[in-house]
Formats: structure tokens, C-alpha cells, sequence
């Protein structure tokens, strides 16, 4: 596939946790969503912001709120689920036509495994691998 004109930049923020030990019970969910659109050619960026997620399947740690400075109020204040995040992806963005870049394999990684659980779609396109590339690579 080639790369969109339009390339949308994402980078995420998940639960973490000291260690990376994973309390029992709990999975990493994705707590904020950065994410803007590049033009190309004209190397604009438009369309930046935050997009804060409710976690399902985890709470926020001290370690995470040090770490992010993702508090559990903010959250509760700004916060929406996932799947509704998704969607806004879909329709602010047009995201499921463009190319989209991370920084590295986690983010989209942690999309999939979060769509896959869930049982919704993915924001970007259908095969989520088609059009995606690494910031880095840019």
C-alpha cells in the first residue's frame, strides 16, 4: 500500500505499572490518545489533541499518574470509553483511508490487542497492518 499524503499521528498512553508487574486481574488499557494529522508535502501538522480514555480493565497506579501525570480525576472529567474513542478517531480523521505512525510496534500493537478484546473496530482501517508506519522511519 502507499502512504497517504495525509499521514495521522499517533501516541499513546496506557496503565503501567512499577516493574511492569501487571496486578492480577488487570490489563493494560490505553489512557490517552495524542493525536494529530501531517501533511506531507507541506509538513503541517493540524488537528492536534488529546483524547483521554476511560480504562475497563485497569486502574490508574501512582506509578502511572508519575510517569503520564494521568490522574484518575482526569479522567473521570475528560475521560470516554475506548470504543467511543475509536469512532471519534474514525470521523475527525477520516482515519480509516490514511496512513498512520507511531512510535514503534507498542501503540499499535496495544490497539489491536484492545479492539481484539473488546470486539470493535479498529480506528484506522480494517487490516490495521496495511498502512502503518514508525515514526522513526518518517
Amino acid at each position: 500500500m502507499k502512504t497517504t499524503n495525509e499521514i495521522v499521528i499517533i501516541d499513546l498512553e496506557a496503565t503501567c505499572w512499577e516493574n511492569d508487574r501487571i496486578p492480577a486481574g488487570q490489563k493494560t488499557d490505553i489512557i490517552e490518545i495524542g493525536i494529530c494529522e501531517l501533511n506531507r508535502t507541506t509538513q503541517a501538522i493540524s488537528k492536534k489533541q488529546s483524547i483521554y480514555v476511560i480504562p475497563e480493565r485497569s486502574k490508574i497506579s501512582k506509578f502511572c499518574t508519575d510517569l503520564t501525570g494521568i490522574t484518575p480525576q482526569l479522567i473521570e472529567e475528560k475521560g470516554i470509553y475506548f470504543e467511543e474513542a475509536c469512532g471519534k478517531i474514525r470521523d475527525e480523521y477520516g482515519s480509516t483511508q490514511l496512513t498512520w505512525a507511531g512510535f514503534g510496534n507498542f501503540d499499535k500493537e496495544q490497539i489491536i490487542e484492545q479492539c481484539d478484546y473488546l470486539g470493535i473496530e479498529k480506528p484506522f482501517f480494517r487490516k490495521l497492518h496495511q498502512r502503518d508506519v514508525s515514526i522513526q522511519k518518517l
